[in-house]
């Protein structure tokens, strides 16, 4: 009769119990590839967790925290997405138990902003009226990209320093979409670094989106 120390040894080691703050973050990602397709965890090819994990290399604090334990786990329990978790991970700036209600409130602030410059577009507004939209919805875009948003790769001007246009592209058409978003671009070097698309459009009239232009400074 087996013991139950061999029994047990047979048994195979929870996710919950391979997790903990504080360890490497390699042993973290070799842990989190031996969890998958387990009974309970998610279910994965090596051609789609492939990049995730090398992803979860460049992202994931060494040693790693009681956060990403956490979001750790809730990715191999299906409670989340890998997507939710490599967002959070590359933004870092709140903790995982508020990433989710925190984007939710971002993208319906910058949503709200976008609509009200595009409901004001052409109508007479003051200067200050427009200036005021112009700064709501700069603020939001920034709420929104900044985390992510790469600095000058010739000077290193950082994100925050760069100057940040509002603006579609050109070109739209019925069959073709253009984009409206946010360039940022070094005011050193002149160089285009993002585009952050927050809207698609199309138009059947090729100068119906001519003239959006707008510049909106840090």
């Amino acid at each position: 009769m087996a013991t139950l120390e061999a029994l047990q040894a047979q048994m195979p080691i929870l996710p919950e119990n391979r997790f903990v703050p504080g360890m490497s973050r390699t042993d973290a990602v070799g842990a989190f590839r031996e969890c998958v397709n387990q009974p309970q965890t998610i279910f994965s090819t090596d051609h789609w967790l492939r990049p995730k994990l090398d992803s979860l290399r460049l992202l994931l604090h060494d040693p790693i925290t009681a956060d990403e334990v956490s979001a750790l786990l809730d990715v191999l329990y299906k409670r989340h997405f890998m997507k939710d978790l490599l967002e959070w991970l590359t933004r870092k700036t709140e903790p995982w138990s508020m990433f989710f209600v925190d984007r939710e409130e971002r993208h319906a602030a910058l949503s709200q902003a976008q609509n009200e410059w595009l409901n004001n577009f052409g109508k007479p507004l003051s200067g200050k009226q427009r200036a005021l939209i112009e700064r709501k919805h700069l603020a939001a875009a920034k709420k929104e990209y900044l985390p992510i948003a790469k600095p000058c790769a010739s000077c290193g001007l950082p994100p925050e320093k760069l100057e940040w246009f509002h603006y579609p592209s050109l070109g739209a058409t019925r069959f073709t979409p253009g984009r409206i978003g946010w360039q940022t671009r070094c005011g050193i070097c002149r160089q285009e670094i993002d585009f952050f698309t927050t809207m698609l459009i199309c138009t059947t009239r090729k100068d119906s989106v001519k003239g959006l232009m707008l510049l909106t400074r840090t």
